[in-house]
């Protein structure tokens, strides 16, 4: 019985250790991954269009991209024409439209998004299509593969 209750209690250890091994794996792979937004906060005024800054830890062979949209609508538009190049101090800015003159004195979000090479192409072709033809009606979000921190801020 005794020989019973040791092997119990260190599969039991062994258990609680494997955890949170786990736990602290999942941790970690999340803090290769963080945006802030830092130039703007929550109630902010900004213009129709501004610089946005922020900084950003992604995994390599990842994308940024930030977007914007005016607040309740399920579209929204990405920002800076590409990507976003992060430098070697792991900062970024990218200018940002907010509307037209009629969207004045709305809210509007701003939110940062990691993609894969393949999302990247796909947002990076929306852009293209809409530089071309002159019509901006707006996109869903990509859908990011990373387990990354991100702010979103409404201004």
């Amino acid at each position: 019985m005794a020989k019973r209750l040791a092997t119990f209690a260190a599969s039991l250890i062994l258990l609680v250790f494997l955890l949170a091994c786990t736990a602290h794996g999942q941790e970690k792979n999340t803090s290769l991954c963080r945006v802030d937004i830092a130039s703007i906060k929550q109630g902010d005024n900004v213009g129709l269009s501004q610089a946005i800054r922020g900084k950003a830890t992604i995994p390599p062979g990842a994308y940024l991209w930030i977007f914007a949209h005016r607040e309740g609508l399920s579209v929204w538009w990405p920002q800076g024409g590409g990507p976003t190049r992060i430098n070697s101090a792991g900062e970024w800015v990218v200018l940002a439209t907010f509307g037209e003159p009629k969207d004045a004195g709305s809210n509007f979000e701003v939110t940062a998004v990691v993609v894969d090479k393949s999302a990247s192409d796909e947002v990076e072709a929306y852009v293209r299509t809409t530089e071309k033809e002159g019509r901006y009606p707006g996109t869903r979000l990509p859908v990011s593969k990373q387990a990354c921190a991100i702010n979103t801020v409404v201004v």
